[in-house]
């Protein structure tokens, strides 16, 4: 993911647009729900486990971090399991959000969406 840091209210009297050190974001952790837009999403059944994972990243302009989107844990519990014997795709949206603090303690989250189809994509 690309994240990028901007002032909430730029309205500030010095440096008005730009962010000081006190403004940089430390993302420490993020969760990743998968849920379906027919609403099937039972866990374990239609969608695959909801999962937080773990990251330091201090963010201060623009940065590029890989995450964990699906878990290799989840390609074997269902619904996923069962793929690599069935053709069908079950197309999912991710809803991750990424957890951290400013350089003063203040808590920050942000949250994105993105869509996943799984299947036996054996090629």
């Amino acid at each position: 993911m690309t994240l990028q840091l901007v002032m909430k209210d730029p309205g500030g009297t010095v440096s008005p647009n730009l962010p000081t050190p006190n403004n940089f974001i430390t993302l420490e952790q993020y969760h990743v729900e998968f849920v379906r837009s027919d609403g099937h999403n039972v866990p374990g059944v239609d969608v695959p486990f909801a999962f937080d994972g773990v990251m330091t990243a201090t963010i201060s302009g623009t940065a590029s971090i890989p995450f964990t989107l699906v878990r290799h844990q989840s390609k074997q519990e269902a619904p996923l399991a069962a793929l690599a014997t069935n053709p069908i795709i079950i197309t999912t949206i991710a809803k991750v959000t990424f957890y951290g603090h400013d350089q003063t303690g203040h808590s920050a989250s942000v949250s994105g969406n993105i869509e996943v189809a799984f299947g036996n994509f054996a090629d």
